[in-house]
């Protein structure tokens, strides 16, 4: 089983997975609720996926390490994700994530852009070369 957590500005979530499959989903308060639930002795966990728009959370992300095999999700982990952004800090590891998980659901390329204007003849244009476009207008930041 593979644990994925996701940590915002006000809810931790974590999902248990086998394969593909989501088998239990949890929301928690903070980190320390998700520890105290007990949830990494629950289940026999493989490994887990970790992304935080939060700072600092090393403490948390050591003592997950102490139980299961961590990959902390950065905006600068692989994925198969074309980001066109001037600089790759600049797109949310939360949005690339979801980016990531679109692309494992239509195994399509799946482009991330930022633009001033509407892009829907950019849309049109790469949704005929068989492409996701996810472009974010100015007002979306």
């Amino acid at each position: 089983m593979q644990l994925v957590i996701d940590i915002g500005n006000t809810r931790v979530k974590a999902a248990i997975f086998a394969q593909k499959e989501v088998k239990h989903f949890f929301v928690y308060k903070s980190t320390d609720d998700l520890l105290a639930s007990g949830l990494l002795d629950q289940y026999p966990l493989k490994a887990c996926i970790l992304a935080s728009v939060v700072n600092g959370i090393e403490p948390f992300i050591d003592q997950v390490k102490e139980k299961v095999n961590v990959l902390v999700f950065k905006a600068d982990t692989p994925t198969p994700i074309i980001n066109c952004y001037q600089s790759a800090h600049t797109l949310g590891s939360d949005r690339l994530a979801g980016a990531v998980g679109g692309y494992s659901v239509f195994q399509i390329p799946i482009f991330w852009w930022w633009i001033a204007v509407p892009a829907s003849n950019i849309t049109l244009l790469l949704k005929r070369m068989n492409t996701l476009v996810v472009a974010l207008h100015p007002d979306s930041r």
